[in-house]
């Protein structure tokens, strides 16, 4: 009996997962990854200053741009850049939502640039290239969470995730 009044909760009459449950299951879902991808970097930072390796504000960059860009997707709902029309404001929304992808690739690109210029190469000493990953891992979960949210805000209109 307890189940089953459980799974009533998420399930509507259709078979369907109530859009509400999918929105806060994708929320929670792309908050644990988000706190997971942070997690990592400061799991790198610390491995680096075990090892002592230098870990400067350029390390810390890529996941700042994907955080930018990941708090400028989520000022948008799936439906501001949804309609065809020529509006100033659907244009608006889709530029904000492009710079913010911007900001989410550069960051990733970042990342891997990090990695590969301080990381590795037979030119490097260190003992560890553990730091270089985390910030990699860092901004690809980071992106994975940005999609999940956005996904996620985009089921409460029609279950389809995109608006």
């Amino acid at each position: 009996p307890i189940c089953y009044s459980f799974c009533t909760l998420l399930v509507d009459r259709t078979g369907q997962m109530a859009p509400q449950i999918n929105e806060a299951a994708c929320s929670v879902i792309a908050g644990a990854l988000f706190a997971a991808s942070w997690w990592w970097f400061a799991d790198g930072a610390m491995t680096a200053a075990s090892h002592d390796i230098d870990f400067n504000f350029i390390m810390w960059l890529p996941g700042l741009f994907v955080t930018l860009g990941m708090l400028g997707t989520t000022m948008l709902h799936p439906n501001d850049i949804k309609d065809d029309g020529f509006s100033e404001d659907v244009n608006k929304s889709k530029t904000v939502f492009f710079i913010a992808w911007l900001f989410i690739f550069g960051g990733l690109v970042g990342a891997v640039w990090i990695c590969i210029q301080d990381f590795s190469g037979s030119s490097t000493t260190r003992s560890t290239n553990y730091p270089g990953v985390a910030i990699i891992l860092q901004c690809v979960v980071m992106t994975l969470s940005t999609g999940v949210l956005w996904v996620g805000r985009g089921a409460s209109d029609d279950g389809m995730g995109f608006g």
